[in-house]
């Protein structure tokens, strides 16, 4: 994934997708709810993006679950797979988070990002090819 934290002109940081949102296996199809997620960044970057209303000017996510798709596995059977959406809202920011230490608490630096996005994210059954 390509976040442009220095805005559209900078350079992308490239990072591997680890979104953190709770409990969206509980949703069923056709649910939307809007809650706080997190992105954990792989590339270097100090910060962990926060979409959370709680921090002022940041945005929560709604996500959708969709209805489920017909894939094959590993083992050549076709299986359902359940698929969401996420996608931000609202004044699409995330508050920057870094971890401090000793204690390894992430606490707010006051940054925030407009990183407008939206995402689907189909589950991988098992057994898959690879891992991830």
């Amino acid at each position: 994934m390509a976040f442009y934290l220095g805005g559209p002109s900078a350079a992308p940081n490239l990072t591997g997708p680890h979104f953190i949102v709770d409990a969206i296996w509980k949703l069923g199809p056709g649910a939307v709810v809007v809650r706080p997620m997190n992105y954990g960044m792989h590339d270097g970057t100090n910060c962990r993006l926060y979409f959370d209303a709680s921090y002022p000017e940041a945005s929560n996510v709604q996500v959708s679950r969709l209805a489920d798709v017909q894939v094959v596995n590993a083992a050549g059977q076709t299986v359902s797979a359940r698929q969401w959406r996420l996608e931000s809202q609202g004044s699409h920011k995330a508050a920057c988070l870094v971890r401090q230490s000793p204690n390894g608490k992430y606490v707010d630096t006051g940054t925030r990002y407009y990183l407008p996005f939206a995402v689907v994210i189909t589950q991988v059954p098992y057994p898959f090819a690879t891992y991830p």
